[in-house]
């Protein structure tokens, strides 16, 4: 599957933001083919199953959802490897980024406040390929200066997604 013609999802509620990143990620690597149905009832269970139908998802209760993506016999499979940054840095994504990740990362941003986007691309280490990044629009997928994305939090969750093989 070429990752331009992925069609991800955008997301029609804000607390749901870290689910959306793991499904677009899932999306991104053919985990699952085709976009979560945010009406249905499998999709309000995996809401549930997040811990988002007060708040945001909680980060114990999205690994389990990641989990049943990571072991057999699903294929392909995905890896997830988690970091706690103080802050992520242009050229530590970038690096990832050409080794074949793509990146789930909370940012800040004044209009929508914490936000979780997946950066899935970059050109020349200046230009991200963000997915989500205005979750109200019809924009799923834009391209952001790095410096233009948002402030990055300090001591948050910044979750790695890879093929796995």
């Amino acid at each position: 599957m070429n990752t331009e013609t992925i069609n991800y999802m955008g997301q029609k509620r804000p607390h749901v933001c870290a689910l959306i990143s793991l499904g677009n990620a899932l999306l991104h690597f053919g985990a699952i083919d085709q976009p979560w149905d945010q009406d249905s009832e499998d999709f309000a269970l995996l809401v549930r199953q997040a811990g988002a139908e007060h708040g945001s998802a909680i980060e114990e209760r999205l690994d389990e959802i990641e989990e049943r993506f990571t072991v057999h016999p699903q294929w392909p499979r995905i890896r997830v490897d988690k970091y706690r940054a103080l802050e992520m840095s242009k050229e530590s994504v970038t690096k990832l980024l050409d080794k074949g990740a793509v990146i789930s990362m909370p940012i800040w941003d004044d209009k929508i406040g914490l936000h979780s986007v997946l950066i899935i691309g970059h050109q020349d280490g200046q230009f991200f390929r963000l997915v989500n990044r205005e979750p109200f629009t019809n924009g799923v997928v834009s391209t952001w200066k790095w410096e233009d994305l948002g402030y990055r939090r300090w001591n948050v969750p910044v979750l790695v997604y890879w093929r796995a093989e």
